[in-house]
């Protein structure tokens, strides 16, 4: 599941920043979850760049794999499969999840 504390990047630790050398695709029962910019910490070990691969249960929803600790203080915008997202909806093996944070300003 994704981490409820972002983790710290030091610098020189570029196992997060580099790409894959090929891409992966998600195994039958995975859902890739993208997570972006201030996002990112929030990702459980093992992921590369702004993606993870979680195998999830049946019935699991978009709530699930969203950053809980983030998303009590802050909005982001989350897409399934490049469609609006609701937090109940039922994610099925495949989908691709990626959550965007809100940005405000003048």
């Amino acid at each position: 599941m994704i981490s409820t504390k972002p983790r710290r990047i030091r610098p020189g630790d570029r196992s997060r920043i580099a790409a894959p050398s090929a891409p992966r695709l998600a195994r039958d029962r995975e859902v890739e979850v993208q997570l972006f910019a201030t996002l990112q910490p929030y990702l459980p070990p093992g992921a590369v760049g702004d993606q993870a691969y979680l195998e999830l249960p049946d019935g699991s929803t978009v709530a699930q794999v969203q950053p809980p600790s983030y998303s009590d203080h802050f909005s982001c915008l989350t897409v399934v499969n490049g469609h609006d997202a609701s937090p109940d909806q039922v994610l099925t093996p495949g989908d691709v999840v990626a959550c965007f944070p809100l940005a405000g300003g003048l």
